[in-house]
């Protein structure tokens, strides 16, 4: 038996990570229980918003005390302002790892670097950078890539990063088996109506106030941005309640069964990702575990194109593509998909062949083979 800890932040407390890691971890249990060597996982959580590093170091004891291999779900933003936690937390790694010698894997869900940094003081943040990345890399044995863009992202200061990519997969065995009819009632939506959704966390590239304008644009169609932020409110989330129009619900965040409603609930899911600078760092979507979950219900999607939508589309032909930042365009895309039949019928076809090479078991078993190889 081969115990594998996994440290991630609670399911509940961030932007998705934590019920990505949740659905691997419960993946990866259930596709072991068919082999000789049995794998379990166990989650050692992440301090959520605290300025005590000791907090952060003991999560690595924690792990290195709980598991055979150590794997890290990895994003600045988990790690304070700045990032700045992640200084401790991969000493006290590289510590523990000449120690104990177990084997650590990182998945890197976003990746940063040097040409993506302005503002002031720019030199220093990009050297800042670069030395968080230098203790990525030293520390790690395997570092997993959720995308290509995500890969091309992450630079170090000299040379390439031996990796794999594991894209995020669907989650086709967490779906809901709930009627239209009665996700409606869930969430308090009229049956004859026509819903466009946009579910996931509020933040600012996810292009949430894009749907204040398309909503305006739209006002024969009902919108709901089904989800909330990690906090009770921002300036951010305020900006958008005290804009939206009265066709645009913006629900908040929302218990687990009326999360999985709204997908199926809606007619058409839109997800308006653009490009943003945020203290100083250029941010992009680089892969969506929202888009998987749309997948996984097969509910036509009409997203931005940015870079990581048009390589999904190269291969699969699964979504439509609208100007990212442009709410005409996308009123117009949402406006023919609505009265295309065909269409819709044709994308949920295409998205059905796309969970199905993306499911979270093809995930788990790529998982499977490189924990073995450690």
């Amino acid at each position: 038996m081969k115990k594998i800890a996994i440290i991630a932040p609670k399911d509940s407390e961030t932007n998705g990570i934590g019920s990505y890691t949740r659905d691997l971890s419960e993946s990866i249990e259930r596709n072991s229980e068919h082999t000789k060597e049995k794998i379990l996982t166990e989650i050692v959580h992440l301090p959520h918003k605290s300025k005590n590093p000791l907090r952060y170091i003991r999560a690595v004891f924690q792990s290195y005390q709980t598991g055979d291999i150590v794997h890290i779900q990895h994003e600045y933003g988990l790690f304070g302002t700045g990032a700045v936690y992640m200084i401790p937390f991969f000493l006290s790694l590289l510590i523990a790892k000449k120690i104990f010698t177990i084997p650590i894997v990182i998945t890197i869900h976003e990746g940063l670097n040097p040409d993506l940094v302005s503002g002031h003081l720019q030199e220093i943040k990009k050297y800042y950078i670069l030395f968080l990345n230098g203790m990525i890399v030293a520390s790690s044995d395997e570092i997993i890539f959720l995308s290509t863009q995500s890969r091309d992202r992450f630079q170090v200061r000299s040379g390439s990063v031996d990796s794999q990519i594991i894209p995020h997969g669907s989650p086709i065995s967490q779906t809901y088996n709930m009627s239209k009819e009665i996700a409606r009632k869930k969430l308090g939506i009229d049956t004859e109506s026509t819903l466009i959704v946009q579910p996931g966390y509020i933040s600012k590239q996810k292009g949430n106030h894009l749907l204040i304008e398309i909503a305006e644009e739209l006002p024969e169609y009902n919108f709901m941005i089904a989800g909330g932020t990690s906090t009770s409110s921002t300036p951010y989330s305020e900006y958008l309640r005290e804009n939206a129009p009265s066709n645009l619900e913006i629900t908040g965040h929302l218990p687990e069964e009326r999360f999985h409603a709204a997908f199926i609930a809606g007619d058409i899911a839109v997800l308006p990702y653009k490009t943003v600078e945020m203290s100083g760092i250029v941010n992009r979507v680089n892969q969506s575990g929202i888009f998987n979950w749309c997948a996984a219900y097969t509910l036509p999607v009409v997203a931005s194109d940015c870079e990581s939508f048009c390589s999904i589309n190269e291969d699969w032909d699964c979504i439509e593509l609208a100007k990212e930042g442009d709410p005409s365009d996308f009123s117009k895309k949402i406006k023919s998909l609505i009265k295309s039949d065909q269409h819709q019928d044709y994308l949920r076809e295409r998205l059905r062949q796309y969970r199905d090479n993306h499911s979270f078991r093809s995930v788990a078993s790529k998982h499977d083979i490189l924990y073995r190889q450690l």
